[in-house]
């Protein structure tokens, strides 16, 4: 039985402070998806600078050139949200490393990442790796399909695929890849703009120790990890964000709402604008939508907190 065994999901309890961290990403997330078509141009050019810096820190961490982390990422934007199987496992570790896609056959002896004064053990071989991972997919679908949450879901899949260390190298960055996928494939598009992998080499050590904390009965320490890192990434988002409006061009601030603006198809409030953008002053938010009134492009109703625009 898996981590994702309908068995072992029903055990889980989330203390009020790891709920809560749980309920945080999902509010941030709500907060992105509201502003994920506000600018394509600029999303375009973050994923772009995502996907470069990804491969450069995976390249520094171990610049074997066995591995091609790129060649990976490009991978998985040929799959089309493809299902999660273990062919695609597989092809995806081949495509990583210059001899991967083969399940490991050897029994290791691996030092600590959090104390390499200790070491783990990892006994199993090819065929049981075979079976663990193919029971290991079943229930990540099932678990899936039944409603479980995919920042819960996701995390437990890659805990147990670390755990089971399925080929002789590159476990970890195919981790990393398949979070990717993963995410973005339930709607967590924040991984395609913002890269995790700098977010998890910057806490390799508290990767490693909540990974080795956490087991099938007591998954929280990692599902905790996890969950500090993706809203770090939103963190990421909103400074980079801040920074563009600040920065690159002449009016970058008025443009974003004005795209904003000629995407609502229904009446629309000053604290909606204020929501999408909370990086920009609400005295700046008011100016424009002034601005945009006496252009003729938006008219209001009503008036103090009651009152809604609309486009003309």
């Amino acid at each position: 039985m898996t981590i994702l065994a309908k068995d072992s999901l029903q055990q889980l309890q989330f203390p009020l402070s790891i709920g809560q961290q749980l309920a945080n990403v999902r509010y941030l997330q709500g907060l992105h998806h509201s502003r994920q078509a506000l600018s394509s141009d600029l999303l375009a050019g973050m994923a772009v600078k995502s996907q470069l810096r990804a491969s450069k820190v995976m390249a520094a961490e171990d610049p074997s050139p066995a591995f091609n982390y790129q060649q990976a990422l490009n991978y998985l934007t040929t799959l089309d949200a493809q299902a999660l199987s273990t062919e695609l496992i597989k092809d995806l570790h081949q495509q990583l490393h210059q001899q991967g896609g083969r399940w490991r056959s050897v029994k290791l002896t691996i030092p600590r990442r959090d104390q390499p004064d200790k070491y783990l053990v990892v006994p199993t071989g090819a065929e049981t790796i075979a079976a663990d991972i193919e029971q290991l997919v079943s229930d990540f679908k099932q678990a899936r399909q039944n409603g479980v949450d995919a920042l819960i879901a996701i995390p437990l899949l890659i805990m147990a695929l670390m755990k089971t260390f399925p080929f002789f190298d590159g476990n970890r960055r195919l981790a990393l890849l398949l979070a990717r996928y993963l995410l973005q494939d339930s709607g967590y598009g924040i991984v395609n703009t913002i890269d995790l992998e700098s977010e998890v080499v910057a806490t390799n050590r508290a990767f490693y120790r909540s990974l080795n904390r956490s087991d099938s009965s007591n998954p929280l320490p990692w599902l905790s990890y996890w969950w500090v890192l993706i809203r770090r990434l939103y963190q990421r988002f909103d400074r980079q964000i801040q920074h563009a409006n600040i920065n690159p061009g002449r009016g970058s601030k008025t443009a974003l709402i004005e795209r904003f603006v000629s995407q609502q198809q229904q009446p629309f409030r000053y604290g909606d604008v204020c929501k999408a953008f909370p990086t920009i002053s609400r005295d700046h938010i008011r100016m424009i939508l002034r601005k945009l009134k006496q252009n003729q492009v938006i008219v209001t109703e009503g008036k103090g907190r009651g009152a809604v625009w609309k486009r003309c």
